[in-house]
């Protein structure tokens, strides 16, 4: 009975153990991985969708040559935007903007009133499918505009604009310049609850997948 119970206890402690990091990656410290307080971070999320931002909604984009309006006017001066390059890419970027921060609003209140619906025990099957319909549509075409957005931008620059963009950019992440939500970097600068941008393009691009 006594090893029994030392058995069970032992398994127990394994258990609440956080995850193994993959061989060569740091162990994250715990509390890090869910990436801060929820309540915080939901607000923090709220902030972003109202304020039009990507939220790495065009990461497919960014990760495989597709310059974003945001960066590109960032880096005018390095990228030599001409004046109708840097005026066409400021019209894409404002109309992107607007349509993101109304799309945006739309989410954080069907969001709200699915919350809501739990809050107050409401919630049946039937009362919650049409919000989380409309939340899931909602998502998809706000991540559609970002990615637009993009893909118009890429039409916008020449090759040479492009490469230098994507050098600028992987310099940029290199250097740890670049964030996104939930993500907290342990020792050696590793990211803790996400992969870093360009880890994530190696793995799925292994043989380098249109990132110079």
């Amino acid at each position: 009975m006594k090893a029994f119970l030392i058995g069970t206890a032992l398994l127990g402690a394994l258990v609440a153990l956080p995850a193994a990091a993959e061989p060569g990656q740091p162990m994250c410290p715990m509390g890090m991985h869910g990436g801060g307080d929820p309540a915080a971070m939901g607000m923090q999320r709220e902030q972003d969708l109202l304020a039009g931002k990507g939220m790495g909604m065009a990461k497919a984009a960014e990760l495989n040559g597709y310059p974003g309006p945001k960066h590109v006017l960032e880096l005018a001066g390095e990228l030599d935007l001409s004046e109708a390059q840097r005026e066409r890419t400021q019209a894409l970027f404002d109309a992107m903007q607007s349509d993101a921060q109304a799309l945006g609003a739309q989410l954080v209140e069907a969001e709200r009133q699915l919350d809501r619906l739990f809050a107050d025990h409401l919630a049946t099957p039937e009362s919650m499918q049409p919000l989380v319909d409309r939340i899931g549509s909602l998502r998809g075409t706000l991540q559609a505009r970002h990615l637009a957005s993009h893909i118009a931008q890429r039409k916008i620059l020449d090759d040479g604009q492009v490469a230098r963009y994507i050098e600028l950019r992987g310099a940029m992440r290199g250097m740890g310049q670049e964030g996104g939500p939930m993500m907290h970097h342990g020792p050696g600068g590793h990211a803790c609850g996400g992969e870093d941008h360009e880890a994530m393009h190696r793995r799925h691009h292994p043989d380098g997948g249109g990132m110079q």
